[in-house]
């Protein structure tokens, strides 16, 4: 408990992913694979999704019609099995639809969605996800 607890909160800096059940309810393994949740402020998510984003600018410069935007820091993303984490960069038409006021109301074209290995390092899959 005191690597989980430790005062200099390393733990939670580390983490990736995270699984918090009560171990006396006897809960099945496939149930607790649906209990994972991935930790958004771990410093491991950051170079992680720095990655996922060069895999989706290269895919997005063969794919997608210009101009568009491939927005790098309002990111959606999730656990997937085997250690992956999945990325969703949003794309705009154009940078201006997401600066000032008008990033409040901007709607994204649509998505570039990234599968990314965090033990292997490396992309698995990129597809486009439209509005």
């Amino acid at each position: 408990n005191w690597n989980w607890k430790r005062p200099d909160g390393w733990y939670h800096n580390n983490a990736i992913l995270t699984l918090d059940f009560d171990a006396t309810q006897g809960i099945k393994p496939e149930k607790l694979a649906r209990l994972w949740t991935i930790n958004t402020s771990s410093e491991r998510t950051t170079p992680y999704q720095s990655e996922a984003y060069k895999y989706a600018s290269e895919w997005a410069a063969q794919h997608l019609s210009k101009p568009y935007y491939l927005e790098s820091e309002r990111v959606e993303f999730s656990a997937l099995d085997n250690m992956s984490l999945r990325f969703r960069f949003p794309y705009y038409k154009t940078e201006a639809e997401t600066l000032g006021d008008s990033a409040i109301t901007a709607e994204p074209i649509g998505w570039i969605s990234v599968h990314y290995q965090t033990e292997d390092k490396k992309c698995s899959k990129i597809s486009k996800e439209d509005y």
